[in-house]
């Protein structure tokens, strides 16, 4: 992917991309990297913890971000408690239900802060 995306190559995977990326901030940032993945709910890039909080994340780079199966089917398992997600993608600032859609660059500003319910200082 690398010399692809030194080439200018157009067909390159935005998505790996962006999700390298926001693990970086997010390690940077003070956060522990984990996912999620089981095959009866699907994959979701980040899962963040503080305590006993979780906070599910999805990286989207196309213009379908609000399309978010495995988000969806892991926030509707009510016995794991998970009350909210965040969504970063190419729009801006939306909450839709539990769904907090928010630009990329926010990333930036996402810290972890010890016993904080929403995970994020901003």
């Amino acid at each position: 992917m690398q010399f692809d995306l030194v080439q200018g190559d157009p067909g390159i995977n935005n998505g790996a991309l962006l999700e390298t990326l926001a693990a970086q901030e997010l390690v940077v940032n003070g956060y522990g990297l984990r996912y999620f993945d089981k095959s009866r709910y699907g994959e979701v890039d980040f899962v963040l913890q503080s305590g006993s909080h979780v906070l599910p994340v999805e990286i989207k780079s196309g213009a379908s971000y609000r399309r978010h199966k495995a988000l969806d089917n892991v926030l509707g398992v009510r016995e794991w408690g998970l009350e909210e997600a965040l969504v970063f993608c190419s729009d801006n600032v939306q909450v839709d239900g539990s769904i907090c859609y928010l630009p990329w660059y926010l990333l930036m500003f996402c810290r972890a802060v010890e016993e904080t319910p929403l995970l994020v200082s901003w």
